[in-house]
Parts: structure tokens; C-alpha cells; sequence
């Protein structure tokens, strides 16, 4: 009798055994499931590590062939014993989805059929931009089961960090997170400071990034094209100029790279996007990285349609002289902040942390535009929160249209009421700006970004203000004012004369503004003035009085400034009274911050005609559903997972109940000699 639970316990430590291992199984790391990268009009590279090394096969068909023989009509194998694998498929067929199967000799089952789509030769097509997932820290999974819901994407542009080590298991995570996206999309990847982080030593030095490297087989530096539009993905990160494991960015690295970089840009391309994992510009600086400058230089020589970069981990939007940059660094890693009385660039348009998400970009070539929506997907509580509360569905918290190039014809904009300046035909005689609207004594920025042209030389960037009352969505204009009465301006040389209102708002309700203009460096020069002479005057009832004024920083020929306001009304662009004339260079040094504002409001902005790399720009921040967008699984836990949990704890109740049953016989024998 006593020795029956012994076989009993023996038994069930079995059942538990072949239950719960096959569980641990499923969910191997040895296998990474197949990914698709380098692909273009006629070939794809598919890519997948298997768990010792070996050699494999490859059956593909075009998915009309596939889904009529249910089958594939292609073979190819990949003789070489290794790991990782890399094997390229040609002979494919522009702008045509492809099914396939991987199969690792002697282990042909371990992976399902996959999809993937050749680049088209013409538009439109839509991508998602990504960066900074650092997988093992778990936030990753929102993003990526949010992605798997995303229909007709082509391609994802990764901008790096995809685990926070150069270490196998840690990327093991991010192709398990990734599966669901990876499976039926391209990928492009860019690499991160992250990639060269030393696992057994923070000390150092980098590692050799082998797991990207193993992974991706590609260059650092490369560029792809997709229907007529070019993405240059661009390497930051500097080995060689590293703070213990952590490379930082090195003036040396990027202008090593400027030469490729500048014959690249220097093209006739519809459009050129740009990814960097370092930003140029980033929140808690008022000025760009210096490192990048030679990145930065050729972005603005060229006209770039925009620059997408990570590292630092929340979401930030730039519009840096008309071009779009954006921070995508919201994938996964511990949240940096972003606090109203940090400084921050005067280009800067929206941001937003403790929030995950993707951006999603769709390009239209034959109309010379790209619509880019920042979707949230979950948030959380703190920076480094594991767990996050999901937004079902999802939002689009941020939009913005913006012109592939200048080369191109625009469409002109259904904005209503603009009108062209015929002395000046590369800018308008009015803009408008919208703000969604924002809570008493939290800032609204209104995105004007007027052009600096030949016959302009000054120009209104962005206008901040501080209701002290709740505001809905409201309107700003800004309209050329040269019939004005300009008599108490003689003996200034003025760069430029507005109004700027707000529409429909009590004055009464606008406690401040910030105004931010800029004026070009030649005009300075022409008229023997420097930065520190210039101020903007506001004539207010019939009277111009000058308003403070501070010089920001020079960007090549441009000049930025930022002006305090107690109200709106017309301006002036001027020089002051004593300002000197004669011979002045143009140097754009010695200047102390000015105090940054902020923007907590959404923001809608249209700009009605050609800026310096835009055309018809359209923002919009709104916080509606993400069409079609879903998260799937979003408590992270598989399927196989949770049913084996439950078996365990069955098998785990029921063995309770034996030994419960066995105590009591043994304790009460006669109890149960009816029963043997």
C-alpha cells in the first residue's frame, strides 16, 4: 500500500515532463524563424538561423501560382554549412507577392509558409518605421502584435538597437516578437549604438556587433530604391569613439561617409528619405549634432523628403527649414523625458513619451507626396515599466503630408484663400496654421515654416502661445503687410513686414506668445548688420515699439531668432536704431539661448505653397482609431504557453488529491479495504 504513491508521484512527474516540454519546445530560441531583406523589383535575399549548422532548401511561387496548385514551382538550396543563412532568389517579377517555405535539412518542418512582395516599379505604397526595440525588455511585443495587424506593408525600415546586447539570446527575442510582421514583410535594418554593447563587460570594449552582422549580412551604410523613390540608410553609431561599450557619434565617421552620402542624395529621384540611428536634431539641445553637421549639410543641399532616426526613446517631430524629421525611438526601450522647461530646437513640432508605437508612412510618387501617421499603440506608467495598459484600438496621435521634392510639380493645395506674391513667386502672401486646441497655461505652436527666397529675406517659423483659458481648435494666419504705414520705421532696413492673428480668439485669452523667425545670413551682410542688431517690432494701435528679442543659432545661411509678444497685430522684421552699418560679416556667434516653449497641443498646420523642401505640407495631430490596427495577443502570453499553465495546474491539483487520498488510507486503513 505505501509504496503505491511513489509510483504514483513517478507517473505524473512523467505526464508533467512530456506536457510542458513540448511547450518549452515550441517556443525555442534555436530557430529564427525566416525574414526577407534586400529586396527589389526582381529579387529578395530570405535569411533564418537554425539551431546547429547545416545546409537547407528554399521551395518558392508567386502567390497566384501557389494558390492554385497549392504548391510551389521553385526550388533552390543553400549547399553551405552555417548557422545563418542567406540565400538570394532572382528571376522574380516586379510588384508581386511571393510565398515560400524554408527547410533546414533533417529538420524541414520547424517552419511555416511565409510572404513576402517585390518592390513596385511605380506607387503608391505604404512602410513602417521602427527603431530602438531592445526586445529582452519586453515592451517590444506591444509594437510588434500591433504590426501584425497592419495590412499591405511592404517594407519595415528598422533604425536599430533591436536588443540592448550583442547577445544571442537577447536577439533571439526580437525575431520571436518580430515573427508575426516578419512573416509576410521585407526588412531593411539600420545599426545602433546597441548593437556593439559588450554583454560580460559594460567596461568595454564594443563588441564586434556580430548578431547584427550574422543576421543582416549587409553594409552598414547601403541604399535601396522603390518606385522611383531612394532610401540611404546611413551608419552613426563610432566604434572607435566609444564611452566603455557604447559607441557614441564621431565627426570622423560621418564625413568619412559624406562623399557616398552626397552621390546618393545627388540624384533624380522622385523622392529620398534618410535614416540615421542618431538624430541630428534631438530634445534638451537648441542646436544640432555637431558630429552629423556634414550629414545635416548635405540634407539641406539636396532637399531630402525626410530623415527618420532613434536612439532616443520616445516620439519627437522636427521641421528643420521645411523637412520633416522625425524620432521614432518608441519601440520598446526605457522612455527618455521630455519636460516643458527643457531647451529644445526651435524647429521642434510635436512629441510625446511613456508611449509605444510605430510610424506609418505611405508615398505617392505620382502626386509627390508622403503622409506619415505616429500611431500609439501602449502606453506606460513609468520610463522603465515591463508591462504596458494597450490602446485598443490604436491612435493616430500625429500626421503629417509633406512633398517628396521640389524637382517635382505639386499639387496646388485646396487650402482656399492663398494668394501668390508675384514679385516672389517661391512664396505665398499668406499662410494659416491650426491648432487642435490645449488646456489653460499649456503651450499651442502653430507651424508657419515660411521660406527664406531671394526677394524675402525674413521669415516667420513657428508662433507659441499660452492661452489662459481652455481653447479648442484654432486657426492662425500670417499675410504679407507691405501697403502698411511704415513712416516710424525710417532709418531701420526691415527684412520683412506681417500680420499674424488668431482667428476668432479673445485677445484677452492668450496670456504670452513666442515668436520664432529667421533672416537670411546674405541680407545681414548686404546691409553691414549683425544677428545681435536685429529685433522684431510690433505696431500695436498705430505705434511700433520693439519687442525682446533674442539670437537662437546660425544654420548655414540662415539666421534664427525668438521675439516675446504680448499680443498679436502686424510686425516688423528690422534692424534696431544704433544698428551699424558698413562692413559686417555674417558670423552668428555669441548668442545666449533663448527659454524654450514647449508644444502639449496637437497641431494642424498648412502651409500654401513652396517652402525650402516642401511644397504642400499638411500636419495633423488626432487622436482617432488606427485603421485596420489591432493588437493581437497583447498580454504577450502564446497560446501553447497558457493551455500548457493549465494542464500543469491540473496535473499539479490532481496529484494533491492521490497524495490527500494516500494520507488519509494510511492514516485510516480501514477506511478502504472495501475498495482494494
Amino acid at each position: 500500500m505505501t509504496g503505491k504513491p511513489c509510483w504514483y508521484l513517478l507517473i505524473l512527474i512523467l505526464i508533467c515532463f512530456f506536457c510542458i516540454v513540448p511547450a518549452i519546445a515550441d517556443t525555442s530560441t534555436d530557430y529564427w524563424a525566416p525574414w526577407v531583406t534586400k529586396t527589389n523589383t526582381t529579387s529578395a535575399t530570405i535569411n533564418w538561423r537554425q539551431e546547429i549548422s547545416g545546409t537547407g532548401t528554399i521551395e518558392y511561387a508567386n502567390a497566384s501560382y501557389y494558390n492554385q496548385h497549392q504548391g510551389f514551382d521553385k526550388t533552390i538550396t543553400d549547399a553551405e554549412v552555417t548557422q545563418y543563412h542567406h540565400v538570394l532568389l532572382t528571376g522574380l517579377d516586379p510588384n508581386t507577392p511571393y510565398k515560400y517555405w524554408v527547410q533546414p535539412l533533417g529538420h524541414e518542418d520547424v517552419f511555416n509558409n511565409r510572404t513576402f512582395r517585390t518592390m513596385p516599379v511605380s506607387g503608391p505604397f505604404t512602410f513602417i518605421v521602427i527603431s530602438d526595440s531592445h526586445a529582452e525588455e519586453k515592451r517590444f511585443k506591444y509594437v510588434a502584435d500591433a504590426l501584425t495587424n497592419e495590412k499591405d506593408i511592404l517594407f519595415v525600415l528598422d533604425g536599430g538597437d533591436y536588443a540592448g546586447y550583442d547577445y544571442e539570446s537577447y536577439w533571439s527575442i526580437y525575431f520571436q516578437d518580430a515573427d508575426g510582421i516578419l512573416a509576410n514583410s521585407s526588412l531593411f535594418t539600420t545599426i545602433g549604438n546597441h548593437e556593439y554593447h559588450n554583454f560580460t563587460s559594460a567596461d568595454g570594449p564594443p563588441t564586434a556587433a556580430d548578431q547584427y552582422h550574422w543576421a543582416f549580412d549587409t553594409p552598414l551604410n547601403y541604399s535601396f530604391d522603390c518606385a522611383n523613390v531612394r532610401y540611404v540608410v546611413l551608419d552613426s553609431p563610432d566604434p572607435n569613439n566609444a564611452n566603455g561599450d557604447d559607441p557614441h557619434t564621431s565627426l570622423t565617421l560621418a564625413e568619412s561617409q559624406a562623399s557616398w552620402l552626397r552621390d546618393q542624395l545627388d540624384n533624380t529621384m522622385a523622392g529620398t528619405f534618410v535614416i540615421d540611428h542618431h538624430p541630428i536634431w534631438d530634445y534638451n539641445s537648441t542646436t544640432s549634432n555637431p558630429d552629423l553637421q556634414p550629414w545635416e549639410t548635405l540634407f539641406h543641399t539636396y532637399n531630402i523628403s525626410a530623415d527618420f532616426a532613434g536612439h532616443t526613446h520616445d516620439y519627437q517631430r522636427y521641421s528643420v527649414e521645411g523637412i520633416p524629421y522625425f524620432i521614432v525611438g518608441d519601440a520598446g526601450g526605457k522612455m527618455a523625458n521630455i519636460s516643458s522647461g527643457d531647451p529644445h530646437p526651435v524647429w521642434y513640432v510635436f512629441g510625446e513619451t511613456l508611449k509605444l508605437g510605430y510610424l506609418k508612412v505611405t508615398v505617392d510618387p505620382a502626386n509627390n507626396t508622403a503622409t506619415a501617421q505616429q500611431i500609439f499603440v501602449a502606453s506606460i506608467a513609468d520610463w522603465d515599466s515591463e508591462t504596458a495598459t494597450v490602446i485598443d484600438p490604436p491612435v493616430i496621435a500625429d500626421t503629417i503630408t509633406f512633398s517628396l521634392s521640389t524637382k517635382l510639380p505639386t499639387p496646388t493645395p485646396n487650402s482656399g484663400g492663398s494668394s501668390t506674391d508675384p514679385a516672389d513667386s517661391g512664396r505665398t502672401s499668406s499662410y494659416a496654421a491650426t491648432s487642435s486646441g490645449s488646456y489653460a497655461g499649456h503651450t499651442m505652436t502653430f507651424a508657419i515654416n515660411q521660406p527664406i527666397t531671394p526677394n524675402a529675406p525674413g521669415a516667420f517659423i513657428s508662433v507659441a502661445v499660452v492661452p489662459s483659458t481652455n481653447l479648442g481648435s484654432t486657426e492662425m494666419t500670417v499675410a504679407d503687410a507691405n501697403t502698411i504705414d511704415k513712416t516710424q520705421l525710417n532709418g531701420r532696413q526691415t527684412a520683412y513686414l506681417a500680420s499674424i492673428e488668431l482667428v476668432g480668439v479673445n485677445p484677452s485669452s492668450i496670456s504670452q506668445g513666442t515668436i520664432t523667425f529667421a533672416v537670411a545670413g546674405s541680407w545681414l551682410t548686404q546691409n553691414g548688420v549683425s544677428p545681435d542688431n536685429i529685433v522684431l517690432m510690433r505696431d500695436h494701435d498705430g505705434q511700433w515699439s520693439e519687442l525682446p528679442t533674442m539670437f537662437e543659432y546660425q544654420t548655414g545661411d540662415t539666421d534664427y531668432f525668438t521675439a516675446t509678444t504680448p499680443g498679436f497685430s502686424y510686425y516688423a522684421i528690422t534692424t534696431r536704431v544704433n544698428a551699424t552699418t558698413g562692413n559686417s560679416t555674417h558670423s552668428g556667434t555669441g548668442a545666449v539661448p533663448a527659454s524654450p516653449i514647449v508644444s502639449s497641443g496637437a497641431m494642424t498646420s498648412v502651409v500654401m505653397t513652396s517652402s525650402l523642401a516642401t511644397t504642400l505640407v499638411t500636419t495633423q495631430t488626432t487622436v482617432v482609431p488606427a485603421s485596420g490596427t489591432s493588437p493581437v495577443n497583447s498580454s504577450g502570453i502564446p497560446v501553447i504557453t497558457l493551455i500548457s499553465g493549465i494542464v500543469g495546474i491540473a496535473i499539479v491539483a490532481f496529484a494533491g488529491l492521490l497524495i490527500r487520498r494516500w494520507w488519509i488510507r494510511r492514516q485510516n486503513p480501514a477506511l478502504f479495504r472495501d475498495y482494494d
